[in-house]
């Protein structure tokens, strides 16, 4: 908020003369109620977010580092001082480092240096960075100021938290700065913006505003009411790309699609049930009355058994998948008889399998002298035990398929 060197374009200068009546005049008891509200709702909101003990490591927790950029004349990270481990203040005007340094002069883990945010280098190794008084808002590329701020804290993890005017503090900031002594105030009426000699450039934002100029910086975060007259925004760095996002969307959706169709598996195996009670109570019937009707006994509880499970399974898994879909089938009756013919098709695949296991079986029991009910219930037996993962192998795209038309 200091006179900025000129080299780079982003910012606006400020003469150090005003820039330390401004610092000082934010620290006088005389200022305008809304400005005392929003210092207030600053260190409190600060106090909130910077929990000391709460950056775990490894097995164990420590105060987290903080970096106060634009540190002014050191109020925060005097305030924040007992909150972390380290705090570096970092301002480019001379002037606010020497207010920074009295105000926090014996804190042993406090350091004041003189530096330009776009030529500080951290490394990412700070837990938290702050940007106070709302000083973005003095800075011609906001998005460009995010980027530098993000650059200094950590990419996994690490938070920068700034404050930004609303559109309710145009009234409290011009008797703020008419107090500090600036002249010629003036205001753009379709921006909000606030401008006075010696040159001074602050900006007002609308909720929306803040949030695309975080989207705009590649940045994630949040927006929130701090006070009447400004927004507080806790922002992190963007951990995928926008590549890597859609890649994101894709797995969620997929996810979503395989619950979808591990859902209707489920619900195609609950017609297991029924279809094994009334496939099973069909080759006991057919299979008894063939052989009252003098169908030889191996005849009756291979081939006649197993036609007659078949037709009435299959009549089953029809009415019990309509039943379990009733929603999504309603006034689609072609659409039922299609995903019908679907299923059928393939359990007629398994069951043709299967019944060379059954029949074996069954054969060999009648050859052995099993009776009718034994030979039949040993066909059913190893019918079962064949056609239902047989069934679900040969289905398992078609109920795929089902249920992303279902979803869709």
């Amino acid at each position: 908020m200091f006179k900025q060197p000129s080299m780079h374009p982003s910012y606006y200068s400020l003469d150090p003369i005003k820039g330390r009546q401004l610092l000082e005049r934010m620290d006088s008891p005389r200022k305008p109620r809304g400005i005392v509200v929003f210092r207030r709702a600053e260190d409190e909101r600060l106090l909130r977010e910077i929990k000391d003990e709460t950056i775990l490591v490894d097995a164990g927790k420590k105060k987290p580092t903080l970096v106060d950029i634009g540190c002014g004349a050191g109020r925060h990270s005097s305030l924040l001082s007992k909150k972390c481990s380290l705090v570096l203040g970092v301002d480019v005007s001379p002037e606010a480092i020497e207010l920074s340094r009295a105000r926090t002069n014996g804190m042993q883990n406090v350091e004041i240096r003189q530096g330009n945010l776009f030529e500080l280098d951290l490394k990412n190794e700070f837990d938290f960075a702050i940007f106070m008084m709302c000083t973005l808002g003095n800075f011609k590329s906001e998005p460009e100021v995010l980027k530098a701020l993000l650059r200094q804290v950590k990419e996994n993890g690490g938070q920068v938290i700034f404050d930004l005017y609303s559109e309710n503090s145009i009234v409290p900031r011009l008797e703020f700065y008419r107090d500090a002594g600036f002249e010629n105030i003036g205001v753009d009426e379709n921006t909000g913006t606030v401008t006075a000699d010696p040159f001074l450039v602050s900006r007002t934002y609308t909720e929306a505003q803040v949030g695309e100029m975080i989207r705009a910086s590649g940045a994630v975060g949040s927006v929130e009411q701090l006070c009447e007259i400004a927004y507080i925004c806790k922002v992190g760095a963007r951990t995928e790309s926008p590549k890597s996002e859609a890649e994101s969307r894709d797995r969620v959706q997929a996810i979503v699609a395989s619950m979808s169709h591990r859902r209707e598996w489920r619900k195609l195996n609950l017609s297991y049930v029924p279809v094994v009670i009334t496939g099973t109570a069909a080759s006991f019937v057919s299979s008894y009355l063939a052989e009252k009707l003098g169908v030889s006994r191996a005849q009756a509880t291979t081939w006649i058994a197993s036609l007659s499970a078949y037709f009435v399974g299959s009549l089953t898994i029809c009415t019990t998948w309509y039943l379990l879909h009733r929603e999504e089938y309603k006034g689609n009756s072609k659409k039922l008889m299609q995903d019908s013919l679907k299923i059928i098709g393939g359990s007629s695949i398994a069951q043709a399998l299967s019944w060379l296991v059954c029949w074996t079986g069954a054969s060999l029991a009648v050859s052995l002298g099993a009776s009718n009910a034994l030979a039949t219930a040993i066909n059913k037996l190893l019918d079962w035990g064949a056609y239902i993962p047989l069934f679900n192998f040969f289905n398992r795209n078609r109920v795929k398929e089902m249920a992303e038309n279902m979803d869709s």
